[in-house]
């Protein structure tokens, strides 16, 4: 039996879609002065779990291969699978369906999707004619059942995690149970995609390489898909020693120059972060990495400088909002002169800030997300923070975001393809319209790019995109940054 995973092609009017591997699918523009491509976890660790099963297996990734639709197609044809494994997301939930018209079109094969659409709403996606089974939740296992006991019709019922058809009805099975130790899964299947394509655009040197060294989240953010829709609000990790064997591997096989942990919140367990940082040490793994976390889990200058002996030149925290009343609607109930001390710890351990916001969160007004935006300015201008990530704020389907937006009657919208935080708000409220969130998005994004970038950390975004981009790419885009940069500097926005 042959089993074809697949990031379909997503494009649309200048822009390329990104779904696997990222924790919220959204477009970028095809000629970004960064490509963003994220290794699709889920993906590669159900795959080498099939291989442990000697399954056949391919994987085409059209995102980090840069492929369009008529090589894709190729491609599959000239596999002819058995089964094909489809990411799907909810802004892409329409293309998803044109792809698997096509491939249906091209090859005599069933589909099956996965992803966060298919988790939340599997009976909705189950009606498309093309999709013939959804795989809800973690789906490792799921996965493998299904191909174990495939065309076996009967024992569908009997797989945990499934979604599937019979005699044109959609029948939706019960989920499944989490997997308890993670040490039980095979390291993911990456000799089965093309490495060099994979790059997390946040960090500073290339190539990099992405490890996971756990899985969900302990807190319930209302925005976040995770607790809500794929993993409920667990946290299972990795041990120490497996995490570090990994490293030494892709250090051994890919010879990365920075190592990205992809995990939602990496310092969870403080112990644990700082086991970690001196079992690196200890075995020489002599690397910078990045990683993302929250300012709740950052209660101390000591780890954060464990970690910079240990490597760590980059931290991702997810702020969305400088009001306390908002924050705490939304789940993340951080206090706000913590957020300033734990920035001003990293800077003294010379580790560089990326923070996340969120426009058209609920409870928020004009006056909230303008003091969001002088809070941010007041940390930059004291270098405290490196870069800044803005974005609309998203009711996924599944989480309590959404039902909070329906129930409330806040959707303007349930075209899912509007469902797209880079672009798009799908939100109204009666404190805070449409209008007034995409006025203000733009109005904190202008913020941030032309008025709050300290000089100083200027020079070293031009390094990163020389060193990501190549000379020629990177001196190109590094002169419009720097002439763009200082025209409003002195004209203003």
């Amino acid at each position: 039996m042959k089993i074809l995973f697949v990031n379909a092609p997503w494009f649309t009017k200048g822009f390329i879609g990104i779904r696997a591997g990222s924790r919220w699918a959204h477009v970028r523009g095809i000629k970004s002065q960064l490509k963003y491509a994220p290794f699709p976890f889920k993906m590669a660790y159900s795959a080498a779990i099939l291989e442990k099963n000697n399954v056949k297996v391919k994987i085409i990734d059209t995102l980090a291969e840069e492929m369009r639709e008529n090589e894709f197609l190729k491609t599959v044809k000239k596999f002819s699978p058995d089964l094909v494994v489809s990411e799907c997301s909810t802004p892409s939930i329409y293309i998803d369906y044109q792809n698997a018209e096509k491939i249906k079109q091209t090859v005599d094969t069933k589909i099956a999707f996965v992803g966060n659409h298919i988790s939340a709403l599997p009976n909705e996606v189950l009606k498309n004619e093309n999709v013939d089974f959804g795989l809800m939740g973690e789906y490792d296992y799921t996965l493998r059942d299904l191909v174990l006991n495939f065309g076996k019709e009967k024992r569908y019922s009997k797989t945990l995690g499934l979604a599937y058809k019979k005699s044109n009805k959609i029948y939706v099975n019960k989920r499944r149970p989490l997997i308890k130790n993670l040490d039980d899964l095979p390291l993911p299947a990456r000799h089965l995609f093309k490495m060099e394509n994979y790059n997390e655009s946040f960090c500073g040197h290339f190539p990099n390489i992405q490890v996971l060294t756990s899985r969900g989240c302990p807190f319930g953010c209302i925005f976040c898909l995770e607790p809500w829709v794929i993993y409920g609000k667990s946290y299972r990790v990795r041990s120490i020693p497996s995490v570090l064997e990994e490293i030494e591997m892709l250090m051994n096989t890919y010879k990365p120059n920075e190592i990205y942990f992809d995990d939602s919140t990496f310092t969870v367990f403080e112990k644990r972060t700082i086991d970690l940082c001196e079992g690196m040490m200890n075995r020489g793994l002599d690397i910078p990495w990045s990683c993302m976390t929250t300012a709740n889990c950052i209660r101390n200058k000591k780890m954060l400088e464990k970690m910079r002996e240990s490597g760590c030149e980059r931290i991702k925290i997810g702020l969305e909002s400088a009001d306390e009343d908002v924050l705490r609607i939304i789940g993340k109930p951080y206090v706000l002169t913590h957020v300033r001390k734990v920035l001003e710890w990293a800077k003294e351990c010379d580790l560089k800030i990326h923070l996340t916001s969120m426009v058209g969160l609920p409870g928020q007004t004009i006056h909230s997300v303008r003091k969001t935006k002088r809070f941010i300015q007041s940390l930059a201008k004291k270098g405290l923070v490196y870069s800044l990530q803005t974005s609309f704020a998203v009711p996924f389907p599944g989480t309590k975001f959404y039902e909070m937006a329906k129930k409330n009657k806040w959707l303007i919208t349930e075209n899912w393809a509007k469902y797209d935080g880079s672009c798009n708000c799908v939100v109204s409220y009666p404190k805070l319209t449409k209008e007034e969130i995409v006025k203000l998005q733009n109005e904190l994004r202008s913020s941030w790019k032309y008025s709050s970038l300290p000089p100083s950390l200027l020079l070293q975004k031009v390094n990163r995109l020389i060193n990501q981009r190549g000379i020629l790419s990177g001196s190109w885009w590094s002169f419009k940054k720097t002439i763009d940069y200082i025209y409003h500097k002195i004209v203003g926005y």
